[in-house]
C-alpha cells in the first residue's frame, strides 16, 4: 500500500456502515481498476490499496506455493505494508484458487505486518465496502474445485451482507496479522520463505536504503519482492540486493541475453517464470 502524509481533506468520502471503519474514510476507485483510496483518522496516513493490484504476480507466486506444499514442502510468506487486508486476501483467495489449502498439501503460512493500527483493526473486522468488490467479479474464475467452478472469486471466496463484504471465514483465519509495528521492529521466529514489499521504499530515507532492504531480505530465505514503480532510482535498489549477495532480477532493464542468462540462473531455483513479471523487481537467494 502507498503511504503518504496529508493534512487535506475530501469531502467526496463513501461511509462504511462498520465500527472498524469508524477511524478510517473510504474514498473509492481512484488510481486503476480496483484500487481505492482510503484515509486515516489517526496521524493522516493516507492510502492506496485494493484486491488484485498485482493480479498476475500474486496468482504466479501462490501457483508456485501451491506447486511446491503439493510436493510436501512447507511454504510461508510475509507481507508488508499490510494496509486494510486486501493484498493479504488477494493472495489467500489466489493460494484457494491454486489449491494450496488442499489436505494433501504442507502447511502454508501467510502472515502480514503493518505500522498502522487502525487499517489492521479493519482486517481483523474482515469488513469491506462493496464498491470494492467489482474487480473480484471480473476476470479470472475459479476453476480449482468442481462444485465452484466457473465462479468470479467473489462468488467463490466473498461473503456479503449488510453493505459491506469479507473473505469466507475459513480462508480470513489462515492469514495471522500481527500487532502493528514498524517492519525493523519486527523479529519472526523464522525467515519466510518469500516476502512481498510493495509502494514501501519510496517513503523511506534513501540514506538508510542498504539498511532498510538488508532488514527486508533478513525475513526472506528465498526471496523478496518489491514494485518496480515503488522507487524511480531502480539502480539503487539493484545495488543494495547485489551488495548482499542476493540476485537482483527486474526484467523492465534488461535486453533479450538478459534475460536468457537470467533464466538460466533462475531455472534451477524454480523461479524462471518471474521473468515473466516486468512491473516486479526480485531479490533472489542464490542457494
Amino acid at each position: 500500500m502507498t503511504i503518504t502524509k496529508s493534512r487535506s481533506k475530501n469531502p467526496k468520502a463513501t461511509p462504511v456502515a462498520h465500527p472498524a471503519w469508524d477511524n478510517v474514510l473510504f474514498f473509492g476507485s481512484q488510481e486503476q481498476e480496483g484500487a481505492c483510496r482510503i484515509k486515516s483518522l489517526c496521524g493522516e496516513f493516507v492510502g492506496t490499496t485494493g484486491f488484485f493490484r498485482y493480479r498476475s504476480f500474486q496468482s504466479a507466486l501462490a501457483k508456485h506455493m501451491a506447486e511446491s506444499a503439493r510436493q510436501g514442502i512447507p511454504q510461508s510468506q510475509l507481507e508488508f505494508p499490510g494496509s486494510i487486508g486486501a493484498g493479504l486476501a488477494s493472495t489467500a483467495m489466489f493460494l484457494e484458487h491454486h489449491g494450496a489449502y488442499s489436505e494433501s498439501c504442507a502447511p502454508v503460512r501467510l502472515e502480514g505486518i503493518d505500522i498502522h493500527e487502525p487499517f489492521r483493526d479493519i482486517f481483523l473486522a474482515n469488513a469491506y465496502p462493496l464498491q470494492m468488490r467489482h474487480i473480484l467479479r471480473s476476470g479470472v474464475k475459479h476453476d480449482v474445485f468442481p462444485e465452484r467452478s466457473g465462479l468470479s472469486f467473489f462468488d467463490a471466496f466473498m461473503v456479503a451482507s449488510d453493505g459491506y463484504m469479507g473473505l469466507r471465514p475459513d480462508i480470513h483465519r489462515r492469514i495471522t496479522y500481527h500487532p502493528s509495528q514498524d517492519f525493523r521492529d519486527f523479529k519472526p521466529d523464522t525467515p519466510f520463505d518469500y516476502v512481498t514489499c510493495f509502494n514501501l521504499l519510496r517513503h523511506l530515507d534513501d540514506r538508510q536504503l542498504r539498511d532498510n532492504v538488508l532488514k527486508i531480505l533478513s525475513f526472506a530465505h528465498s526471496a523478496a519482492f518489491f514494485n518496480v514503480a515503488d522507487k524511480p532510482d531502480q539502480s539503487s535498489v539493484h545495488k543494495a540486493i547485489e551488495n548482499m549477495g542476493y540476485i537482483s532480477v527486474n526484467t523492465a532493464q534488461m535486453d533479450g541475453s538478459q534475460r536468457d542468462a537470467m533464466a538460466k540462473r533462475l531455472k534451477p531455483l524454480g523461479l524462471d517464470w518471474l521473468l515473466r513479471h516486468s512491473d516486479i523487481h526480485a531479490a533472489v537467494r542464490p542457494f
